[in-house]
């Protein structure tokens, strides 16, 4: 009996199952030490920098930045806000100077990136790394039973051929991971650009660059 392959094209067969975690160094006087990740959710999520510009900007309280709009918010990004407990005090309505500034520099990564960043930070999540993800090549037909459904051969009746289909093809776990790459360099861009933030000192990445090397 003959076991041959159907290359059914990109599929994934897992789901992604990672959580964030933070890194806290000794925080220098009068700064909040806060992870990349936790900061982006901050300014994305708590204070909704950008959908604040969309809004409009009639009045700029003291301490607080009332800037232009910037290159992201003129993507017209959009999202599903998801609220992250813990991740600051300041309101939404009213911007504060440091998110503003995170927001601008995240507009300087160029469209793609931008939007990766910005997209991942709303919903508190980390692009999938595919960890412990590998090819596989399995049955493309099951019966009720879940075997294998063979073709017989017409002369003797036999089984004859077993089709099986790609999943979790080699493009596609590439196509993945460097999709996490970006992010994880473009976090670790804004790290070193957000320095002389007047609330936060910005640590991290505390993500792993290539956690599927980690795990193996």
């Amino acid at each position: 009996m003959l076991i041959r392959r159907e290359n059914s094209g990109l599929e994934l067969s897992h789901k992604p199952s990672h959580q964030l975690s933070t890194t806290v160094d000794t925080p220098r006087p009068g700064r909040r030490v806060i992870d990349i990740e936790h900061l982006l959710i901050w300014t994305y999520q708590r204070q909704q920098v950008d959908r604040a510009e969309q809004r409009g900007r009639n009045a700029t309280p003291a301490g607080y930045s009332g800037s232009t709009l910037s290159a992201v918010q003129r993507l017209g990004l959009q999202g599903v806000r998801v609220d992250c407990e813990g991740s600051g005090g300041y309101g939404a309505d009213a911007v504060h100077g440091d998110a503003q500034a995170v927001h601008d520099l995240v507009g300087t990564l160029g469209r793609d990136l931008a939007v990766l960043v910005v997209g991942h930070a709303r919903a508190g999540t980390r692009p999938d790394p595919l960890i412990g993800v590998r090819p596989q090549l399995v049955p493309r037909d099951l019966s009720r039973k879940g075997k294998p459904v063979a073709e017989y051969s017409r002369k003797n009746g036999r089984p004859w051929v077993i089709w099986l289909r790609l999943i979790n093809h080699p493009e596609y776990i590439t196509s993945q991971r460097t999709r996490y790459r970006d992010w994880w360099h473009s976090l670790q861009f804004l790290t070193e650009n957000l320095q002389n933030l007047e609330g936060h000192q910005v640590t991290g990445p505390a993500a792993a660059m290539t956690p599927w090397q980690i795990s193996a």
